[in-house]
């Protein structure tokens, strides 16, 4: 019994949270790009400065990287909340 209600409890939480289990969800750069509405060039140079405005890369393999879903949403969220203080 126990065991069935803690899945059911799993079960619930993931579909609270859209169908993806929260931190591994990886997006490619153009679905990066889709959401953000920034350039490859822009995201790139974000990610390189110091302040690290923009989430890092997972590199993935020799040409592959990815962003998690999270980290991405994060950005945007924090880019709002900036608009909405200053």
């Amino acid at each position: 019994m126990k065991s069935e209600n803690s899945l059911t409890g799993k079960v619930a939480a993931f579909q609270k949270t859209g169908g993806h289990v929260p931190g591994r969800v990886l997006l490619t750069l153009s679905q990066v790009i889709a959401k953000t509405s920034l350039g490859r060039s822009a995201i790139y140079a974000a990610m390189a400065t110091p302040a690290g405005s923009f989430p890092r890369a997972i590199k993935l393999g020799n040409r592959r990287v990815a962003w998690l879903l999270d980290d991405v949403e994060a950005y945007i969220d924090q880019r709002l909340a900036d608009r909405r203080a200053g």
